[in-house]
C-alpha cells in the first residue's frame, strides 16, 4: 500500500541499524539530504529495504576507512514512470509532454568498483559480481558474500513503484578503489501499474 512519506526520514530509518557496522569498519557515512523535500507516495517499508540494501552493499564493498555517501533530491524530468509494458517493448522510451516530479536517491562509495562486464547483470537474480573465491562470508565484512538476490529484489521494488535503478562505476579495481554510484529514480506519485501486496 502506498502512502505519503518523507524520503529523508525513510533514509535515516534505513541507515540507523547499520551505523554500528560503519563504526566497526572505521568508515564514514555522509548524508547529503535535500531539505524540505515534498512527500513521496510509496510503500515506506519496502523503500527502507531498498535504501538499507544499497547502503549495506556500499559498506561491504568499501575497504575499512572508506566513505559512503547517501544523497536525496527532488527533480522534474520528461521521463514517464516505468511500466512492465514499456520495459518489454523495443525502442526508445517515449517522453511526456510536461515535466513530471521525481525523487532521486544516490548511494555512492569509495569502494572497489564494479567491472563494466558485471554492470549489466548485477540486478539479475543469483548474480554475484567478481570472483566468488574473493568474497568473505561475513554479513558486513569487506567483500561480504550474499545470495545474489539483494539487488534483484531492490530492482523489483523500484520497478513496482514506477522507478528505475542503474549503476555507474569506472570499473573494478581493489587497489585504487574507483567506487560505485547507484542511482534510484522514483516518481513522486508512484507508477501507473503499481500493485504492492
Amino acid at each position: 500500500k502506498t502512502t505519503p512519506h518523507n524520503l529523508n526520514q525513510l533514509v535515516r530509518q534505513a541507515t540507523k541499524p547499520i551505523l554500528r557496522s560503519f563504526e566497526q569498519r572505521n568508515q564514514t557515512l555522509v548524508m547529503n539530504l535535500q531539505e524540505a523535500l515534498p512527500d513521496i507516495y510509496c510503500d515506506g517499508e519496502r523503500m527502507v529495504q531498498v535504501v538499507g540494501n544499497l547502503v549495506g552493499n556500499a559498506l561491504k564493498f568499501t575497504p575499512d576507512g572508506g566513505k559512503v555517501y547517501v544523497e536525496t533530491r527532488f527533480l522534474k524530468t520528461l521521463r514517464p514512470p516505468f511500466t512492465i509494458t514499456a520495459a518489454t517493448s523495443p525502442g526508445l522510451c517515449p517522453l511526456t509532454s510536461s515535466p513530471m516530479p521525481y525523487m532521486e536517491i544516490v548511494v555512492r562509495d569509495t569502494g572497489i568498483g564494479i567491472a563494466q562486464a558485471d554492470q549489466n547483470y548485477i540486478f539479475d537474480k543469483f548474480y554475484e559480481a567478481g570472483t566468488i573465491e574473493e568474497h568473505s562470508s561475513g554479513k558486513v565484512s569487506f567483500n561480504g558474500k550474499g545470495a545474489g538476490l539483494g539487488l534483484a529484489i531492490v530492482k523489483g521494488i523500484i520497478n513496482m513503484h514506477g522507478g528505475e535503478i542503474w549503476v555507474e562505476s569506472a570499473g573494478h579495481d581493489p587497489e585504487n578503489c574507483p567506487g560505485s554510484s547507484f542511482h534510484v529514480l522514483l516518481p513522486q506519485y508512484g507508477g501507473a501499474d503499481l500493485v504492492l501486496s
